[in-house]
C-alpha cells in the first residue's frame, strides 16, 4: 500500500482534479486507485465514487 496515495485520495477535495485524475488513468492505475480507496474513510469513498460515476458514466 502506498501511504502517499491514500493520503492524496483522502484530502482533494477539488473535482475538477479528481476528474483529470481519473481520465489519465491505465487499466492498472485505476484498480490501484479502488485498491487505495479501501483504506479511506466512508466519506473519501463516497467523494470519489461520486465522480467516478459521473466520469464512467
Amino acid at each position: 500500500m502506498r501511504h502517499e496515495l491514500v493520503h492524496f485520495l483522502s484530502h482533494v477535495e477539488n473535482e475538477q482534479t479528481m476528474i483529470r485524475v481519473i481520465r489519465n488513468l491505465n487499466a492498472d492505475a485505476y484498480g490501484d486507485l479502488l485498491h487505495h480507496l479501501e483504506y479511506t474513510s466512508p466519506d473519501t469513498q463516497e467523494r470519489w465514487q461520486k465522480i467516478l460515476r459521473k466520469v464512467l458514466c
